[in-house]
């Protein structure tokens, strides 16, 4: 075992977390250098946000 894997294990054991996740936490903040939730790939929305706002205005107008 490395040094690197007993810190891990300490770390694991504090936080009562398994050392599986903080191994992907630390790839993750190793390659994006954030550890916030990236947003994923999805389709993207055919209404833009400035059609949105017409479309509320055009609600609040016809009531």
């Amino acid at each position: 075992m490395s040094v690197c894997d007993t810190l891990i294990h300490e770390i694991s054991r504090q936080l009562h977390i398994s050392c599986k996740c903080i191994r992907q936490t630390i790839r993750k903040f190793d390659k994006f250098h954030t550890v916030a939730t990236k947003p994923g790939a999805g389709r993207p929305p055919k209404v833009t946000q400035r059609q949105k706002r017409l479309i509320k205005l055009q609600q609040l107008r016809d009531d």
